[in-house]
């Protein structure tokens, strides 16, 4: 039976709800609608993209997308999951902070140029401006890992730090994978990340003034 014909209430719910004895193309089909997904998010971000458009690329039911992942915020999420933050990133900011900024900008460059990672990069980037989903997912990159990150090292405000530093990373994203403007598009990564190196590193270790919010 297709996944079309499949009725929605044999079917298992997204990971962490799942059913025993679930049906043995259930996972498939969920698979299916989050590449499908992943594709077209990438494609275009999230706010262009519709449930009934994924359903129709993926060739299922629409109530199955829904019945998988809750909602198109919902699938967004689970796509795009691990693509803003490297593994290794505490780990790189330990003490001394100094002479690690090239380093730090190399372990997200590393990370983004991975096959599985990038598609998922694009699809927050280019959500983003007009998603608060992607919008805060991006913004959880900056207060809950890289902050705690500088943190965690000893550094002097952190927060101050870590949104300086995401206005290179995230400008570096955007300019080398959506706009792919050259030469940066096509620098090997030692290169990339040694042009932004010395700017990250003056906000990882150098002076940095407190930023106040207004009222």
């Amino acid at each position: 039976m297709s996944a079309q014909g499949q009725a929605v209430s044999d079917l298992p719910v997204a990971p962490g709800w799942r059913r025993p004895g679930r049906r043995p193309g259930a996972h498939h089909t969920a698979d299916r609608i989050l590449d499908t997904a992943l594709a077209m998010f990438a494609e275009s971000g999230l706010d262009s993209v519709t449930v009934r458009g994924i359903a129709a690329r993926a060739d299922v039911d629409a109530a199955l997308v829904h019945h998988f992942y809750r909602s198109k915020e919902g699938l967004f999420t689970a796509a795009v999951d691990g693509a803003a933050v490297p593994p290794g990133l505490a780990e790189l900011l330990h003490e001394p902070l100094a002479g690690a900024g090239g380093s730090l900008v190399a372990l997200f460059l590393a990370h983004w140029e991975l096959p599985e990672v990038r598609p998922r990069l694009l699809a927050v980037l280019r959500s983003v401006p007009s998603s608060p989903v992607a919008a805060g997912l991006m913004r959880d990159c900056l207060d809950q890992h890289l902050t705690a990150a500088l943190a965690g090292a000893g550094a002097d405000r952190a927060a101050e730090r870590a949104a300086l530093i995401g206005t290179q990373l995230i400008g570096l994203a955007i300019v080398r994978y959506v706009l792919r403007s050259e030469p940066l598009a096509s620098l090997p990564v030692e290169r990339a990340a040694a042009a932004a190196g010395p700017v990250t590193e003056m906000y990882l270790a150098g002076p940095v003034a407190r930023l106040r919010r207004p009222g």
